[in-house]
């Protein structure tokens, strides 16, 4: 009997962490890891434990790939293969990334999450599925997880930036992004073009913030591709 290839899942921001289940075949022992379980990535660090530390494949979405890449970074696990969904480089604008979002609305999306999380995280979902060919599927698939710690990873995310990461050590990677996306710019993508050394990026047409769900068979065909 072949030995299954192991891959480790990260989902994106306030979406249930089994939300790229429909990527990765039978032929992967998968670990759907749910980061919302912690508080934030130093606690995610000291108290997380994985099904292992080197699968074949890591893959995030989103927040998801950014914390993929803070713990291949960090050397907490190490893979064969990473895959990238859309995820910020760096997710509020300065002078260093103009393709960012806003400090206003950064801000004033913070402040409504707290007064009303249900109805902040119903208009988040329908800016997921902006731009994209296939915005009444994705609309009907994302499944929107309110855990009590979105704010604190709402945080992390907005304080966080990946020119804060050493990519030297970083795996080959494939990355895609819609290139209509309104939740992370795409042109984000240049800045991992440019620190990850073994890169190959999929920019997507009329495709939105979730390429999983948009593009699925494509991504599919792309990852078992680079693993053949």
């Amino acid at each position: 009997m072949p030995v299954l290839s192991s891959a480790l899942c990260f989902s994106g921001w306030a979406q249930s962490h089994l939300s790229l289940q429909n990527i990765l075949s039978n032929n992967f022992l998968v670990d759907y890891f749910d980061y919302s379980l912690f508080a934030n990535y130093n606690s995610l660090v000291a108290k997380a434990k994985f099904t292992t530390n080197s699968p074949d494949i890591v893959m995030g979405w989103s927040l998801g790939g950014q914390i993929a890449l803070r713990l291949l970074a960090d050397k907490i696990i190490q893979a064969k293969l990473l895959v990238l969904l859309a995820p910020p480089f760096q997710m509020v604008k300065d002078a260093r990334v103009q393709a960012g979002m806003p400090t206003k609305v950064a801000k004033d999306f913070y402040e409504n999450l707290q007064k009303s999380p249900s109805d902040t995280l119903k208009k988040f979902s329908i800016l997921t599925s902006l731009n994209d060919r296939n915005a009444k599927e994705i609309s009907k698939t994302l499944d929107i997880a309110d855990s009590n710690n979105c704010l604190s990873w709402l945080n992390e995310l907005y304080n966080f930036s990946c020119f804060d990461l050493d990519f030297s050590q970083m795996p080959p990677t494939i990355y895609f992004h819609g290139k209509g996306d309104s939740v992370v710019n795409v042109a984000q993508s240049k800045y991992f073009e440019q620190k990850i050394p073994n890169i190959k990026i999929y920019l997507l047409d009329d495709c939105g913030h979730a390429p999983h769900i948009s593009k699925q068979q494509f991504i599919i065909d792309t990852i078992q591709n680079a693993i053949s």
